[in-house]
């Protein structure tokens, strides 16, 4: 299988970049595209990530928990 490019992916990507106190950093991506061509971006998507040794974190939800879980940590071991 050839690895994939940028160029393959062909819809836009936002990033935005987040950090939760000094132990929680990571990148959030994100395609812009029609309900009905999402399983197959995100599939692309996905497929970049693994060809460039990144790792995929879960859905939203994961996401969020990670976070308060950081504010609740620091919250509580000032």
């Amino acid at each position: 299988m050839e690895a994939l490019s940028r160029r393959d992916l062909i819809h836009p990507l936002a990033a935005e970049f987040w950090s939760v106190g000094p132990d929680l950093r990571f990148l959030e991506l994100s395609l812009r595209v029609r309900p009905a061509e999402a399983s197959g971006a995100q599939d692309l998507l996905e497929r970049a990530l693994l060809d460039m040794d990144l790792q995929s974190l879960s859905p939203q939800a994961s996401k969020t928990r990670s976070v308060l879980t950081a504010l609740a940590r620091a919250h509580l071991n000032p």
